[in-house]
C-alpha cells in the first residue's frame, strides 16, 4: 500500500493532533518546535514550493495510507 504524506503546522503541539485530523497519521518524532520557518527551498526537487512562517509554532510530518498504485 502506498503512503501520501504532507507538512503539519500549527501554534501549539496539541494543534498538530487537530489538523492532522483522523485519517492522518501525525508522526511522533518529526515534531519540531521552531520561532520562524524558512524551508528556503533550493529547487533540487523541482517546483516544490516554499513554506515561510514569521511566527513561533510546531511543525511535524504526517501520513495516510492510499490505495492505487
Amino acid at each position: 500500500m502506498e503512503k501520501a504524506f504532507r507538512v503539519v503546522l500549527s501554534d501549539s503541539r496539541g494543534g498538530l493532533r487537530v489538523a492532522a485530523t483522523d485519517e492522518w497519521t501525525l508522526l511522533e518524532d518529526t515534531i519540531r518546535e521552531y520561532t520562524e520557518l524558512d524551508s528556503n527551498d533550493d529547487q533540487s526537487l523541482g517546483e516544490v514550493g516554499r513554506l515561510l512562517v514569521r511566527s513561533a509554532g510546531f511543525v511535524a510530518f504526517a501520513f495516510k495510507e492510499i490505495n492505487g498504485g
